[in-house]
């Protein structure tokens, strides 16, 4: 991916101030997936989902476990960017959809074309010591993405009002390292069917990774662990987990995952 440069935070976000700035020490810091895994996070994460249906942020924010998969340089961030054609997953032959979302390290631009939609923030961690929220992950060039970023800011006194509660769960909890939100992006992948699942393989070594539909053997399943849990409601007014995301470690050092669909 070329170099990028970061979406500014609408007004009534920055006047909040829940947010702080990205830094690489920031994302440097989070636990590697394979230590954040470990925790069961399901229970918690509904609890935060309960928040979220309370302050009416559900058709907007998801729930995640955060981690990294491997660390950021100096002038970096992860990007996500959907159907790069230079990045087509073709290591895989059971990709059930042409869409899919591409994540990289990527440079920071001190300026870029005047066209060019800037990487809107997406993801993010809880930062304890500062009560603050930083920005883990950033979408590029994808303008519904920076609509639903700035519908979020439309809401902002709702999400005022759930971060306040979201401090004192999450701290009870003592999960406040693992715990953060994300801006809902799994529809961008595929139409919902019940018989896909969404699927992560990261490379390590190439610092990038790919979320894609692709059916799921048993063994996959079983062997993964729940990053993103996304919320609705049913006729009886019933939060459901629609999809989650897993990510497994495999036996050569790269991590695999999913979101699948299931209620609770």
């Amino acid at each position: 991916m070329s170099a990028v440069m970061i979406e500014e935070y609408p007004m009534q976000l920055f006047e909040t101030n829940m947010f702080k700035p990205f830094s690489q020490k920031d994302f440097n810091d989070r636990m590697h997936i394979n230590q954040s895994a470990k925790y069961d996070m399901n229970d918690a994460a509904k609890s935060i989902g309960e928040l979220l249906k309370k302050h009416q942020l559900l058709d907007l924010l998801g729930v995640c476990n955060i981690h990294n998969h491997f660390h950021v340089n100096e002038n970096e961030i992860i990007v996500a960017k959907t159907n790069a054609m230079n990045t087509v997953p073709s290591f895989d032959a059971d990709v059930s959809s042409l869409n899919y979302v591409h994540l990289k390290a990527t440079t920071l631009a001190a300026s870029v074309e005047k066209d060019s939609i800037p990487a809107t923030p997406y993801m993010w961690a809880y930062d304890k010591q500062s009560k603050m929220f930083f920005a883990l992950q950033f979408f590029s060039g994808n303008q519904e993405m920076s609509n639903r970023f700035h519908r979020l800011a439309e809401r902002s006194k709702n999400l005022l009002n759930f971060y306040q509660e979201f401090i004192e769960l999450a701290g009870n909890l003592a999960l406040e390292d693992i715990l953060g939100i994300y801006l809902l992006y799994d529809d961008l992948l595929d139409e919902r069917r019940i018989h896909d699942e969404f699927y992560e393989t990261t490379n390590d070594e190439a610092r990038e990774q790919w979320i894609y539909a692709k059916k799921l053997n048993v063994n996959q399943k079983q062997n993964a662990a729940i990053t993103h849990w996304a919320f609705s409601t049913d006729n009886n007014d019933v939060i459901q987990v629609l999809c989650n995301a897993y990510c497994p470690k495999r036996s050569n050092g790269d991590h695999e995952g999913y979101l699948s669909h299931m209620k609770c």
